[in-house]
């Protein structure tokens, strides 16, 4: 502790800091640092340099707010601290990133499970990490761009059926809702052809592989390949999936993460953990490159699990209230006045328990026929809690060595928040509306004040975030943004105005390939809406490509018959 107070005491001299400031009230957290970032980054934005990075913040820029009122209901500890405290630590946390930067590529085995290592030690103060130092670190470890012609002339080629996967999805009897269609998903068209192809091959920055859509008349450039991993997304998190299933929140409208899926527990045979692990490799794409974006909607424990993160008895909460809440109440029986003789008139319960899934669980040897008991209540609760947050371990470990396969440093994910990997892998779900329009060219003669473009942006704006996803994957193929300046590279929307003499009748036309869009001249507002929502709803099929490819496409369905 000696060693410690001199060094800080040496490091804050060289800022001319001479007198070290005491703890603050709450004394010096891991929480209270992290709100300290949290604040920082919030200044960086209020004065206009979030793509800054966070080590470029001055301390004098880090001033605490006079009314402290709303500060405390977002970073409690903080607003107890003052001025000197801020300052100092912000000193300390910066000169923590850049030593971390320096070394943590010698010193992190991403062994969060061994807390005896400087590993272990480091993924503890993931949250003190700055993000863009994370980002760094990331972009460091990440392989060069493939040495060969692209992915168009030399890349892996897949056919995929929509087709196909829509009518098995259909057909599917009661009695065999998920195994008929999954077979036929567009997700198992792509593994069965891919699953014996070299990882290697896919570690590619431009596109892990080039789509043709059967049938149809497409021609890839990336489109297609954007919109097989968006449709890939939406089979998985479909009642059919045989790898999610639906958080027992959303089964049963209760509590936070309704609409988020967790992995579904019962799918552990060899055939599933394999699927799982080409899964993982989906993931490590969409870690790789630019152009892929993975629409999954995961309930936060996944995450955690993914980047060894400890849970605990809240994450049950987050996707099943009604059990956390029934534990609690168990734990707690005897402040209700249960004791050992009426506990067995009222419960019934014995050492199992329900998945997520429905499926059922012993939780010991024997365990149905074991019943639980006054004195047994508190092992049965933490015996049920931890059969809850294990669910799905063995297919996190699946889907962790598929993005081993396509990510060589796969070992920094244990520096991340769940939050942090949750971007990276599947972007920002709302679509913000002030970001595209910056990434918006007009063609010629186009212009933002003219009527009918002023329409497109206020449809746009009327539209829920779910109908504007649904925009973003008609004219792009996948319905979430870029995460930052540098995943968007040189990429913008193009918007065209459609030359017609009838505007009014023809819906928008969409080239995903290349994000635009050829915008009719409609002549009012009501009209224009109807026309883009149709055709986001409706007009999922690619059948404008007027190439060789995409010809040749079209007609494969009919000269295949297998299909």
């Amino acid at each position: 502790r000696a060693q410690a107070r001199t060094a800080v005491s040496t490091w804050l001299a060289e800022w001319g800091v001479t007198e070290v400031a005491s703890p603050p009230p709450g004394g010096w957290s891991v929480a209270f640092d992290a709100e300290l970032i949290s604040f920082a980054r919030a200044t960086l934005k209020r004065l206009g340099r979030e793509q800054s990075p966070m080590g470029a913040l001055d301390r004098r820029e880090l001033r605490l707010p006079a009314n402290r009122a709303q500060l405390e209901q977002q970073c409690p500890q903080l607003a107890a601290a003052d001025g000197a405290h801020v300052q100092q630590r912000w000193l300390l946390l910066s000169r923590l990133n850049v030593e971390l930067e320096a070394l943590v590529a010698h010193v992190h085995t991403g062994w969060a499970e061994q807390p005896h290592t400087l590993g272990a030690r480091i993924c503890a103060l993931r949250e003190l990490v700055f993000h863009d130092v994370k980002i760094g670190l990331w972009q460091a470890a990440m392989p060069p761009a493939t040495a060969d012609n692209g992915v168009i002339k030399d890349g892996e080629v897949v056919s995929l059926s929509r087709f196909e996967a829509e009518a098995a999805a259909t057909q599917t009897s009661v009695s065999t809702p998920r195994a008929a269609a999954s077979s036929s998903s567009l997700f198992i068209q792509l593994f069965s052809q891919l699953r014996d192809t070299p990882p290697i091959k896919l570690r590619r920055r431009d596109r892990a592989f080039r789509v043709k859509f059967i049938g149809e008349s497409s021609d890839d450039h990336g489109g297609p390949y954007r919109e097989a991993l968006t449709y890939i997304c939406a089979e998985l998190q479909s009642p059919q999936s045989e790898l999610l299933v639906l958080s027992p929140n959303g089964q049963h409208s209760l509590g936070l993460n309704r609409s988020s899926f967790l992995i579904r527990p019962s799918a552990t045979s060899p055939p599933a953990l394999e699927h799982f692990a080409f899964l993982g490799m989906l993931f490590g794409c969409a870690l790789l490159q630019s152009e892929a974006i993975l629409d999954l909607e995961l309930c936060e424990h996944i995450w955690k699990r993914l980047t060894s993160t400890h849970l605990d008895e809240l994450d049950l909460a987050a996707f099943d209230e009604s059990v956390y809440s029934s534990l609690q109440q168990l734990r707690k029986i005897d402040e209700q006045g249960i004791d050992e003789d009426t506990f067995g008139d009222l419960f019934f319960n014995t050492f199992e328990t329900n998945l997520s899934d429905g499926s059922t669980v012993e939780l010991c040897e024997e365990g149905a026929a074991v019943d639980v008991t006054f004195a047994t209540r508190k092992r049965y609760c933490d015996m049920v809690l931890g059969a809850r947050l294990a669910e799905g371990a063995a297919a996190c470990e699946s889907i962790l060595a598929g993005i081993a396969t396509i990510v060589p440093g796969h070992r920094l994910l244990s520096l991340l928040t769940a939050r942090e990997l949750q971007q990276l892998v599947c972007g920002e779900a709302d679509i913000d509306l002030s970001v595209l329009r910056s990434h918006t060219r007009y063609g010629v003669g186009v212009n933002p004040g003219q009527k009918h473009v002023r329409f497109f942006w206020q449809v746009l704006e009327e539209f829920s975030p779910a109908q504007r996803r649904l925009f973003l994957t008609f004219i792009w193929g996948r319905n979430r943004l870029p995460l930052t300046e540098r995943d968007w590279g040189d990429q913008s929307m193009k918007v065209h105005t459609l030359e017609t003499r009838k505007p009014n009748d023809h819906l928008p036309v969409a080239h995903t390939c290349f994000f635009s869009i050829e915008w009719p001249q409609y002549k009012s507002l009501e009209i224009a809406k109807a026309k883009l929502l149709y055709a986001i709803t409706n007009c999922r099929g690619i059948d404008a490509d007027n190439t060789q490819e995409a010809r040749a496409n079209a007609i494969a369905a009919w000269i295949d018959p297998s299909r």
